[in-house]
């Protein structure tokens, strides 16, 4: 009767403990989500409009807050969203106007979330990362997966913080201002990368290409590319989409411009070539 008892006694602990942990986000990243809301605030916009639910309120769960997802499990926050926080317009035009302030981003205020796998900072403008303010918060995000940079002003140097997440998969810096040579060597440590979206910048051919032996997805339209590249995209044995529309491809492609030799792109399932 006693062993039976005590059975009971660790079971209902155990899912006290997981019941416990499904009722709310952690303290401290639920600070941390109040702290961002702030910096949004402190740069003029009304950041009450945009983020009405996250609120200071002791019986405010996080995890219901709007951009937020919990581990149902742990708590943690898992994915945030602070996509388009300054409410700029997002259409061409309008992203090419610099009058607008560019963006310094407090990096370091996401240093709480340690189990964070998906984060968006798209169309916020952002030129860069607050000098001396947490640069190395990045080293944090070790469960980083998903990593969103579209629609900012970030250069080709941003790579070089980013370098310690090499748990991402899908990197996008769609619509930025990188030029210059592709920057193979600095993607190269990103080994478990399956789609990188680099379209929409002013990216010419590199000397080589990193091999990314995972990657399945590859868009790199809309920027200076020659037909040269292809020989060099042939590195890339899981690709199954790549678009290389509104490039320099003129001349026309072989197959010996496609790779067609040894290893190819043959298993590829979607290729986009236009001019």
């Amino acid at each position: 009767m006693g062993r039976q008892f005590l059975k009971f006694l660790v079971l209902s602990v155990i899912l006290l403990v997981r019941f416990q942990g499904q009722e709310g986000c952690l303290e401290e990243e639920k600070k941390a989500l109040l702290e961002l809301k702030a910096f949004v605030k402190s740069d003029g916009y009304d950041a009450d409009l945009l983020l009405p639910s996250w609120v200071g309120d002791t019986h405010s769960n996080c995890c219901n807050w709007d951009r937020v997802t919990c581990n149902s499990s742990t708590g943690h926050v898992i994915e945030l969203s602070l996509s388009n926080t300054r409410q700029i317009d997002t259409d061409i035009e309008s992203m090419f106007d610099y009058s607008e302030n560019e963006w310094y981003f407090n990096i370091s205020l996401l240093q709480p979330f340690k189990e964070l796998r998906s984060l968006n900072l798209s169309y916020n403008k952002i030129s860069d990362w607050i000098q001396n303010q947490g640069v190395g918060s990045l080293l944090r995000l070790e469960q980083l997966e998903v990593l969103d940079l579209s629609g900012n002003y970030f250069s080709n140097s941003v790579l070089q913080s980013l370098r310690t997440l090499t748990s991402l998969k899908n990197l996008i810096i769609h619509f930025n201002s990188f030029i210059g040579s592709f920057p193979s060597q600095e993607l190269s440590v990103f080994e478990n990368l399956e789609e990188l979206d680099l379209s929409f910048n002013g990216l010419s051919d590199p000397k080589s290409f990193p091999e990314l032996r995972k990657l399945k997805y590859l868009d790199l339209s809309i920027n200076v590319f020659s037909k040269h590249v292809m020989r060099l995209l042939a590195r890339l044995p899981s690709l199954k989409y790549l678009d290389l529309t509104d490039n320099s491809l003129r001349g026309g492609l072989t197959r010996q411009d496609n790779g067609f030799h040894g290893q190819s792109l043959e298993g590829a399932k979607s290729l986009h070539f236009g001019m």
